[in-house]
């Protein structure tokens, strides 16, 4: 099953918010501000992180947790309709010559809404280069149908084709066998991302792999830019650099000021994090995926 995150962006742009679904213990958040990722004083906060099993420290969560829940970033369509979801992006049910994604509706940078948009002459596939058409958030773009231009350049508006998921939200399916289904921004967001292996960082350049969902991990953008490094200040997971992770300061003991800090993935039982920090098992014990169970994260020691 398909674990709803935040909403996962490209360069440049900042991002919605969505709780982490009941019992899940790995709850994300994600943006890719060029300035490094951190929100402006309106964004609404939640979960930095996954607690790691062998500690004791509540999540952040907005599922009875001590966050407020955020507010809703739909509004009515500026275009007329009064319904966010004009189309449905698993069913792609857009008339011929068009296709569904996901758009910003409000003329803002968080994808927020569903449209349909013109299919161009040759459309690219999945792997193959593409192009936004206005934004990355406009919803139009030169990728087929059951694709969308994904990790976008701000300024040639250039990406590449990523799949979206097919089936449903309750059995999302993903075509290629090394991809997961990662719905976000409520629903609107559904993208096939490749998965990876945080300790050995095997996403394709420019990426890291981060923590997304219950179980696994995905390619997504790296904004660290100059920051991102251990136990330097974070409050979206991909503004650590690649092989570390935002977690929340009490975890990391970092700088209690701080929302979150930057912690490094660690093997357990091989080399020891330093600095005063214990390389903890990432996965509550049993839990571990395939090939994942001797990921560990570096936290502050008891």
């Amino acid at each position: 099953m398909a674990k709803r995150t935040v909403c996962i962006l490209v360069v440049g742009l900042m991002g919605c918010w969505v709780p982490a679904s009941d019992g899940d213990p790995s709850s994300s958040q994600m943006d890719a501000s060029s300035s490094g990722g951190l929100p402006p004083d309106d964004q609404p906060h939640g979960n930095s992180g996954p607690t790691p099993g062998a500690t004791t420290v509540p999540e952040m969560t907005t599922d009875g947790g001590s966050d407020p829940e955020p507010p809703s970033n739909f509004i009515e369509n500026p275009d007329g309709g009064s319904d966010v979801y004009q189309c449905d992006v698993f069913e792609q049910d857009c008339k011929e010559g068009e296709k569904c994604l996901a758009w910003a509706n409000d003329g803002g940078s968080t994808w927020n809404a569903t449209r349909c948009s013109d299919l161009v002459d040759d459309p690219a596939q999945v792997g193959e280069a593409c192009y936004v058409i206005g934004s990355a958030v406009s919803g139009s773009d030169s990728c087929d149908v059951g694709a969308m231009c994904w990790n976008v350049d701000p300024e040639t508006l250039e990406g590449t084709c990523i799949g979206l998921c097919t089936g449903d939200p309750a059995s999302p399916v993903c075509e290629d066998p090394n991809a997961q289904c990662s719905i976000s921004c409520d629903g609107t967001l559904t993208l096939c991302m490749p998965t990876c292996d945080p300790l050995a960082q095997d996403c394709a350049g420019g990426d890291a792999c981060y923590p997304m969902g219950v179980g696994y991990f995905t390619c997504a953008p790296d904004v660290s830019g100059d920051l991102g490094a251990q136990g330097e200040p974070c409050e979206f997971i991909n503004v650590c650099d690649p092989g570390l992770t935002c977690m929340s300061a009490d975890v990391v003991g970092c700088d209690e000021g701080y929302f979150g800090c930057c912690t490094a993935y660690c093997e357990v039982g091989a080399a020891p994090c330093g600095s005063g920090l214990e390389c903890m098992p990432y996965f509550n014990a049993g839990n571990a995926p395939p090939g994942l169970e001797n990921v560990g994260v570096c936290i502050a020691g008891a």
